[in-house]
């Protein structure tokens, strides 16, 4: 809320690495949530991106797939299973972006029924965003090993792009544009010669 005293308030922004000076205490508290939400969204938005791609990674390295594997060093082994191999860094990459949100959700509930001024709930912001900062830290150094280390199956890769089917929608287009007739008439055409190859659709 200010003093009293006369202070350099410019010169005292300037040490302190701030902006600019805010004139209005009022303001300065009635901010402090929001603040904190719009970085937490951020890494939220970061943690998203990780928890979809370790989606990505958990479900292309399954044997369905076999995409692709990581090293052995990387994996776990299964508590039942001699067998099994389990890429557990992946699926605590993809849980842990659910932290980052409770972290969101935890200061939107906690500044959303304060009237305007200083309280001393600010305090409980602290932790949600350190934790956060934290969390999204160690899951980026986790997740770049792993990328460094990926290693992919071109001859599965190349098998699964092989199906025709995959370039139907472009040979359509590449009719439409080259035969010079409407897109519905070269649709209809490339989903003919689809069936006579692979049977109707079920």
């Amino acid at each position: 809320f200010g003093t009293p005293y006369p202070t350099e308030q410019k010169l005292l922004a300037d040490k302190l690495g701030y902006a600019s000076v805010q004139e209005n205490p009022l303001s300065c508290q009635n901010g402090r949530g929001k603040e904190t939400q719009l970085v937490l969204f951020a890494l939220s938005q970061v943690a998203a991106t990780f928890s979809k791609f370790a989606a990505d990674c958990l479900l292309f390295s399954t044997e369905e797939f076999n995409f692709l594997s990581l090293p052995e060093e990387f994996l776990t082994g299964s508590s039942i299973m001699p067998n099994k191999h389990n890429y557990d860094l992946f699926e605590l990459a993809r849980a842990k972006s659910a932290e980052v949100y409770a972290s969101l959700m935890e200061t939107v509930l906690l500044d959303k029924g304060l009237t305007s001024g200083y309280h001393r709930d600010f305090q409980l912001l602290k932790k949600p965003l350190v934790n956060s900062f934290r969390c999204v830290c160690e899951t980026v150094e986790v997740l770049e090993k792993s990328v460094l280390s990926l290693r992919f199956n071109e001859e599965c890769l190349k098998k699964a792009v092989s199906d025709r089917r995959l370039y139907a929608t472009q040979k359509a287009t590449e009719l439409a544009l080259k035969g010079k007739i409407p897109y519905r008439q070269a649709y209809f055409k490339v989903k003919e010669e689809i069936e006579s190859l692979f049977g109707e659709r079920k």
